[in-house]
């Protein structure tokens, strides 16, 4: 197993929450993403990924990320990486560990 380290920006700007999709206008930089860790198997397959920030879909134990069971073993490439990027942008607020509500600006869209 290897892991490769990616440093980029990823400021959270969409939830989903009851059926309906938030535009986040504001967020506490505590949500800011500079750098995910991908664990990948020698085969290159998607095993893990941890980020250095707070996510109401990561563990907060150990800030690992929960991928969907369609990703976890896909190769990691140029598409699987933008998937990655996509989910770390948005909450998914329905199945979370923890409701950041209260540390957000939103509009309905």
């Amino acid at each position: 197993m290897k892991t490769m380290l990616f440093k980029k920006r990823i400021i959270p700007n969409k939830f989903f929450y009851e059926g309906k999709v938030f535009r986040i206008t504001e967020i506490s930089s505590k949500y800011i993403i500079t750098e995910c860790k991908i664990e990948v198997t020698n085969n290159n397959a998607i095993k893990r990924v941890i980020i250095n920030a707070k996510h109401p879909n990561s563990n907060p134990e150990n800030n690992e990320f929960c991928l969907p069971k369609r990703l976890k073993g896909e190769e990691l490439n140029k598409l699987t990486l933008v998937l990655i990027e996509d989910m770390l942008s948005s909450f998914h607020l329905d199945d979370c560990y923890f409701l950041p509500l209260e540390e957000l600006r939103w509009v309905k869209l």
